[in-house]
């Protein structure tokens, strides 16, 4: 998943501890999340 940048607490509330933040550039940032599903249609859905 890409995102532009946002407060990181914003994703670690979603997802939870167990993600990883690759790729970073000045506006954007990488980050692997181990959801399910449904999880991430709620959240893609905002």
């Amino acid at each position: 998943m890409a995102y532009t940048k946002q407060p990181k607490n914003d994703i670690i509330d979603w997802f939870g501890k167990d993600i990883e933040f690759s790729d970073k550039t000045e506006y954007d940032v990488t980050v692997k999340v181990n959801v399910n599903l449904e999880a991430m249609q709620r959240w893609a859905r905002q």
